[in-house]
């Protein structure tokens, strides 16, 4: 057996291990969220192992030369997993995913004959989808960057392992080992990485209110709790003025448009300094953490703000935790002076330093 004719089994191996590594986490997600996505992830994912499970049994057994018919499983391992990825990315966009099945097709269809001269064709197949998936795939993926150095590797592995055949190189044999190395190792970061995100998405949706992305009440008062025992806090309440009667004339589709419009202007009222949250309905509360922030200051801001920027207005209460209280007695005086400005006309602030 010859070195320069053979792949080497470690990178093989390597890449096994990275397959099955990406088949028990599409495995663990399917068991916690139930969802049939990561059944066709983890599918083929598990394909593709099984292929290198025979390709590294081969090379133990019988060596594994550059013009062998498990070459052709190595190629169509790596667009398996690509395919797996790109579903994971644009489970909406599937009809693309015949690019992947198509290739796969044409590689093991023209990697079984056994003439030689067939042996380069699953690499120029291999590189003319690289370049495809480049103008036509690429765009698809959130992390084009991310797709694009994979695409870019997997091309790499094409071009080597169509230099292989021609000139038989070892140190060319060595880069096509390689470069198939990376392509799957960037492969399981992408997929790994759209893991991350998906987890951090659900985490960032458990403590937000959908329609506002403000914190959601249960966060909100938690944090302010917390921030209560270790310091000063100081809370203005919001409440919208006659927001049922807007959405009675103007319809509820208005009333969530000002209900974003009054967020963001809090969050940004906010930043750096606190956060915002919606407590329930029509009302939103500011949390302000910096002690040296002058609270009634911002309360002005937030009503004069919507005042200009929106059809609606404010009427605005705040206290703070500087007479010792904590945070219900806070958010409850914050609410009763809200109720001040109501009573006193509305579009006004009213509260306690």
């Amino acid at each position: 057996m010859m070195f320069a004719e053979q792949l080497y089994f470690f990178p093989l191996l390597f890449n096994m291990i990275i397959l099955l590594l990406m088949s028990l986490m599409a495995a663990i997600l399917y068991i916690r969220t139930k969802k049939k996505t990561y059944v066709k992830v983890g599918i083929s994912f598990f394909l593709a192992m099984i292929s290198f499970i025979f390709v590294s049994f081969g090379s133990i057994n019988y060596g594994i030369s550059m013009f062998s018919p498990a070459i052709p499983l190595l190629i169509s391992s790596l667009i398996l997993v690509q395919g797996g990825v790109y579903y994971f990315y644009n489970q909406k966009n599937s009809k693309k995913l015949l690019y992947f099945i198509i290739t796969i097709i044409l590689v093991v269809f023209t990697g079984s004959t056994s003439f030689q001269l067939f042996s380069i064709f699953p690499f120029l197949i291999l590189i003319t989808f690289s370049i495809l998936s480049y103008i036509q795939i690429s765009k698809d993926m959130l992390k084009r960057n991310h797709y694009t150095f994979s695409v870019i590797f997997t091309g790499l592995t094409g071009i080597s392992g169509l230099l292989s055949i021609v000139f038989g190189m070892e140190m060319i044999l060595f880069l096509f080992s390689s470069f198939l190395t990376i392509s799957f190792i960037s492969q399981f970061l992408m997929f790994f990485e759209r893991i991350i995100d998906l987890m951090q998405a659900a985490s960032y949706t458990s403590v937000t209110d959908g329609l506002t992305g403000l914190f959601n009440r249960r966060f909100y008062t938690k944090q302010a709790e917390l921030k209560a025992q270790a310091g000063y806090i100081g809370v203005i309440f919001c409440d919208i003025d006659n927001f049922k009667k807007l959405n009675d004339t103007q319809g509820h589709d208005m009333g969530d448009k000002i209900l974003k419009q009054v967020a963001n202007i809090a969050k940004e009222l906010v930043k750096g300094i606190g956060i915002a949250g919606r407590y329930g309905g029509e009302e939103i509360v500011l949390l302000i953490e910096n002690p040296k922030v002058d609270i009634s200051e911002i309360a002005e801001k937030i009503r004069s703000r919507v005042e200009k920027e929106t059809i609606v207005t404010l009427s605005v209460g705040f206290a703070t935790s500087n007479g010792g209280l904590n945070y219900t007695e806070i958010i409850n005086l914050a609410d009763k002076y809200m109720y001040e400005s109501k009573l006193s006309g509305k579009n006004k602030i009213s509260g306690q330093l």
